[in-house]
């Protein structure tokens, strides 16, 4: 399945990842959830870990958590989502206003 960011972007979400993304981190509705947080995040930071990886953060139910889709600029691919209570150090890209 291949997902456009808000900048256009394209990554690639396999069927496997969804399924990890649904069944291991709870996140229910993974493509349409990943979908979602691609198209209008609250916030993109570069990985402290990895320069080549972007996470999209949407923030739910008052900003009590976040649901985050990290992104592997190199492979063009989803690599993951989870749910999060905070956001991770990182440097921002990216903020909607």
């Amino acid at each position: 399945i291949y997902l456009k960011d808000f900048e256009d972007k394209n990554f690639e979400l396999s069927r496997k990842t969804a399924e990890k993304i649904e069944f291991h981190h709870g996140v229910r509705n993974p493509i349409d959830t990943v979908t979602g947080i691609l198209k209008n995040p609250d916030f993109v930071y570069e990985s402290n870990w990895a320069v080549d990886h972007h996470l999209y953060y949407k923030a739910y139910n008052f900003k009590k958590f976040y649901i985050v889709a990290v992104a592997d600029l190199a492979e063009k691919r989803i690599d993951t989502a989870y749910i999060a209570t905070k956001i991770k150090k990182g440097k921002l890209l990216w903020k909607n206003s």
